[in-house]
């Protein structure tokens, strides 16, 4: 009896399995020999820094992978350094009644160092399956180690023969341009010198070329304006120091060229140099001297006979305070002292109110530059906009001089009258001053 009930207990959970599709987790096995990496480099004996193209190819027959690859056991980047893999189209095409799919990652890598290097890395790869259940199919996905087929490379160094201390340290294929701006020239004015190199390879430990040391200039250090992947440029600024410096020295790059396999030397120059006669900048002479204000003008604003409001209630609320605070305390809590000490405290409130609310008597009806002096040439001070309130302190010919804040300088005249001429509105002029 007891051995029916544990085979019927069995059956039934045999039946519940077969119903739920449930199966056993298998433990994760070594991947199908189906699966096959390898990798193809477009240089299997390059120069050191010498940037070349590494494929990795990944060829699968009748099993699928998942999107996720990880890669383990490459060379150390002190060794070997890649850009990042990018995936390319992928291939599929049947061999019998199997599927194959080839999926390809490319990268350029560079190799720091000479001597021999092996690749040999293992992928981190996802198997899928699909497996059928009570319910339909469902996808599965198994972890595996696929090794990918060793490529020995020989690293070479750079030769010595044919190299000079002007070696940028450059190694590919690339061409160099130096442009002088501008070739026509005073004594003493600047001249921009730019050196672009472009082209496909190693670049990053590329210097400006070098000018030959020469009396004739003022030579700066240049500078590094562009940095992207197969470009660089700098700029370098130089001065004349006299009209006989007519030309500047011919300046040259020298890289290494790994398909050529030797040293190329680009050479630019000498830059011609033409001088002209320094151009005196023109201003227009300003004499302080009085001028009548022009009628359809606001009065300038004088210091010293605007009415000091502010001040005489300031003053007043100070007296009246004292006076208060001393009637307070020597006739013991005296009510006539409250009431000095309250108008006192209105007083300084309408000294502050009044103050803060005072604006510059004319308003600025169009936007403009305020300059040094009242001369179109002069050198600019600030920019003012319409609706702006100034303090107008002198006239001169068709300038104003004002003032706003802590900036001051001459706009022109129609600035304050507008385009028709006309006065301010009325209420804006007057002799306030701060």
């Amino acid at each position: 009896m007891q051995a029916d009930r544990t085979m019927s207990i069995r059956g039934s959970w045999l039946c519940l399995a077969i119903l739920l599709g449930v199966t056993a987790v298998a433990p994760a096995q070594q991947p199908p020999a189906s699966v096959q990496a390898v990798f193809q480099c477009s240089r299997t004996s390059p120069f050191r820094d010498e940037m070349f193209e590494v494929v990795l190819e990944i060829t699968t027959a009748g099993v699928d992978i998942g999107q996720d690859i990880g890669v383990r056991s490459l060379p150390p980047p002190d060794r070997l350094i890649f850009t990042q893999f990018q995936e390319l189209p992928a291939q599929r095409r049947m061999q019998g009644d199997v599927i194959v799919s080839t999926r390809r990652f490319r990268s350029t890598a560079r190799a720091t160092v000479a001597g021999s290097l092996t690749l040999s890395p293992v992928l981190e790869l996802r198997f899928l399956s699909r497996r059928r259940t009570f319910f339909g199919s469902m996808m599965e996905e198994r972890p595996g180690d696929v090794p990918v087929t060793p490529l020995v490379m020989s690293v070479r160094d750079l030769p010595a023969e044919g190299a000079s201390q002007a070696f940028s340290g450059a190694v590919g294929r690339f061409q160099y341009t130096a442009v002088l701006s501008p070739s026509d020239v005073a004594t003493g004015e600047l001249v921009t010198l730019r050196h672009t190199i472009q082209g496909t390879g190693y670049l990053a430990k590329v210097a400006a070329p070098a000018l030959p040391a020469t009396p004739l200039f003022r030579v700066y250090a240049p500078k590094l304006v562009k940095d992207e992947q197969g470009i660089r440029s700098f700029e370098q600024i130089l001065v004349p120091r006299s009209t006989t410096a007519t030309a500047i020295p011919v300046t040259s790059f020298v890289f290494f060229d790994p398909i050529a396999e030797r040293y190329q030397t680009m050479t630019k120059g000498p830059h011609v140099l033409r001088f002209h006669t320094a151009r005196a900048a023109h201003f227009e002479a300003y004499k302080p001297s009085p001028a009548m204000v022009p009628a359809a003008m606001p009065p300038a604003t004088e210091p010293g006979k605007a009415l000091p409001w502010r001040a005489i209630l300031a003053a007043t609320a100070g007296l009246i305070f004292l006076a208060g605070v001393a009637t307070i305390v020597m006739q013991r809590g005296s009510r006539r002292g409250t009431i000095l000490v309250v108008i006192a405290l209105i007083l300084a409130i309408a000294a502050w109110w009044f103050g803060a609310g005072l604006k510059p008597p004319s308003t600025v009806t169009e936007g403009a530059v305020a300059r040094l002096c009242p001369a179109a040439t002069a050198e600019k001070t600030f920019s003012i906009e319409a609706g702006e309130h100034v303090w107008i302190r002198e006239y001169h010919a068709d300038w104003v001089r004002v003032s706003t804040g802590s900036r001051g300088g001459w706009i022109p005249g129609t600035a304050i009258l507008g385009s028709s001429g006309g006065q301010n509105s009325p209420g804006t002029t007057g002799g306030q001053t701060e």
